[in-house]
C-alpha cells in the first residue's frame, strides 16, 4: 500500500492520478508524478507499446530496460489491465470513483467507443480531471488524422523555420513535439485542477501536439500580421525582411547563438574587444548602442557592407574564446549570447551540478546504479525528490487492486488468467 506519510507533504500528495499515455506524453504524468500525486500507470497486460521506445540499457531490446520509460515513469506505480474487456471497463471504472485525474493519448473516441470517455466517467465522478492528449485535438477536420512526433514538429511550423536554406528543413532528433504536448497537458490538468478547487467541478481538458509545437515558434507567429513578413528557415542566420544577420558563430570549443543588435550584443563585445586591443577602427568610432539591422535596408549596399564587417571582425574574435568564457562574460556584461550545449556541456553544467539537478538512483535488477534529472522546479517548502524507480510490468497490480480496491485475491488470479490484468 502507497505510504501516506512518504508522500503527503508534496503539493499534490493527496490526489491520484490514471495515467494512460504513451510516447513522450508520457511527460504529464511524470510531472504530476513529481509534484508528488499518485501517478498510476495503466498498461495493457502485455506492457505499454512505450516500453519498447530505446535507447535501452546496455543495448538489451527488452521491454525491461528501456532507458525511455526508465525517465519518464519515474515516480509512478504501475498495473495491467485490459480496458478492451468487460471487467476491465469495470475495474477501471472502479478506480476512477477514486481518483483525480486521467491522463490519456489515444485516437480520439476510442475512450467514447469502450463507454470511457469523459462524459460516462464525469457521470462515476463529477470532480474528474480528464486530460486527453492527440496529434491534432479531440474535435476538428484533421482530429483523426495519425501523426507521429516528425509530422507534428512539421504541422505545428518548427521545422519550416530549422535547417539550412539550400538542404532540406530538420527536426530536433528527440520526440520534442510529444514533450511539448506532455508539458502543455500538465499545465492544462493544473488550471482545470485550480478550477475544481473552487467549483468542486471537474474539466475536460483537451491539448493538441500540433498546438503545442506552435508555441515554440516564439515570435514567428506574430512576424506576417505585425511586419508582412513570413520567416523562413536561414540555418545559422536570421531573416528579417531583406536584411539577414548571423545568429550562430563558431567559437574555440564550439558554437555560440548570439541576438546580433545595438545595445545588446554589439556595444558591449566593442568594448571587450578594446580591452583586448582588437577593435578596428571603424568599430572603434561607431555608436552601437542605437544601432539595429533594421535601419540597414535604408542605407542599401553601404549598410550591408557594413553589417558584413561587424559579423567578419566579432567572429574573427569569437574564435579566439571558449564557450564558458563567452558564457562568464555573457553574464557579467548582459550580453544576448548563449552557448549551444552539447549533451556534453549539460552534463558538466556547474550551474547544473549547483542546484543538485542530477540524481542517482539504485537499480536492483540491473545492479546497477543510473543517473536521472531531478527536480524540475525548486519548492523551499515542499521540495520534489525522487521516490521510486519506473514500475515493473503489474508490479502494483496486488497492492492497488486487492490492498487499495478491495479486490478479492482469488478473483484477481481469475481475472490474471482470463489475460484481463
Amino acid at each position: 500500500m502507497k505510504d501516506e506519510r512518504e508522500i503527503s507533504d508534496l503539493p499534490l500528495g493527496p490526489y491520484r492520478v490514471l495515467d494512460l499515455t504513451e510516447g513522450g506524453f508520457n511527460w504529464c504524468g511524470k510531472v504530476l508524478a513529481d509534484l508528488g500525486a499518485d501517478v498510476i500507470k495503466v498498461e495493457p497486460p502485455q506492457g505499454s507499446p512505450t516500453r519498447s521506445r530505446g535507447p535501452f540499457y546496455l543495448d538489451d531490446p527488452n521491454p525491461e530496460r528501456s532507458l525511455f520509460w526508465y525517465a519518464y515513469c519515474l515516480n509512478k506505480r504501475g498495473i495491467t489491465l485490459d480496458l478492451e474487456t468487460r471487467d476491465g471497463h469495470d475495474i477501471f471504472t472502479d478506480l476512477v470513483r477514486k481518483s483525480d485525474f486521467v491522463i490519456e493519448s489515444y485516437p480520439p473516441g476510442y475512450l467514447d467507443e469502450l463507454g470511457l470517455g469523459y462524459d460516462r466517467l464525469s457521470c462515476a465522478n463529477p470532480g474528474l480531471i480528464m486530460t486527453s492528449i492527440s496529434p491534432n485535438g479531440q474535435t476538428g477536420p484533421h482530429a483523426q488524422h495519425k501523426a507521429p512526433d516528425i509530422v507534428a514538429w512539421s504541422m505545428g511550423g518548427m521545422q519550416h523555420l530549422a535547417g539550412d536554406t539550400d538542404r532540406p528543413p530538420v527536426r530536433i532528433g528527440f520526440p520534442q513535439a510529444e514533450l511539448n504536448a506532455g508539458a502543455q497537458a500538465a499545465a492544462g490538468s493544473m488550471v482545470a485542477f485550480w478550477h475544481r478547487q473552487r467549483t468542486g467541478e471537474g474539466q475536460h481538458v483537451d491539448v493538441s501536439m500540433q498546438v503545442a509545437v506552435i508555441w515554440t515558434l516564439m515570435s514567428a507567429t506574430a512576424f506576417p500580421p505585425l511586419h508582412n513578413v513570413n520567416l523562413e528557415r536561414a540555418g545559422a542566420y536570421r531573416t528579417g525582411g531583406a536584411v539577414r544577420t548571423k545568429g550562430v558563430f563558431p567559437c574555440k570549443d564550439g558554437y555560440v547563438s548570439v541576438v546580433f543588435n545595438g545595445s545588446g550584443f554589439i556595444s558591449p563585445m566593442v568594448r571587450w574587444m578594446e580591452e583586448e586591443g582588437v577593435t578596428p577602427e571603424f568599430m572603434a568610432l561607431g555608436n552601437w548602442d542605437s544601432w539595429t539591422p533594421g535601419e540597414l535596408s535604408a542605407r542599401g549596399d553601404e549598410g550591408l557592407a557594413e553589417l558584413r564587417a561587424l559579423e567578419q571582425h566579432i567572429g574573427e574574435f569569437l574564435i579566439t574564446k571558449t564557450k564558458v568564457e563567452l558564457f562568464q562574460r555573457a553574464l557579467e556584461h548582459r550580453i544576448l549570447l548563449a552557448p549551444c550545449n552539447t549533451v556534453q556541456d549539460i552534463w558538466e553544467s556547474p550551474q547544473l551540478k549547483a542546484r543538485g539537478f542530477w540524481t542517482q538512483m539504485h537499480h536492483p535488477d540491473l545492479d546497477a546504479s543510473l543517473t536521472y534529472t531531478g527536480p524540475f522546479i525548486k519548492f523551499s517548502e515542499t521540495p520534489i525528490r525522487t521516490r521510486h524507480l519506473a514500475p515493473r510490468l503489474g508490479q502494483h497490480n496486488y497492492e492497488v487492486f486487492v490492498t487499495e480496491l478491495g479486490l478479492a485475491e482469488d478473483r484477481m488470479t481469475q481475472l490474471q488468467a482470463q489475460g484481463v490484468i
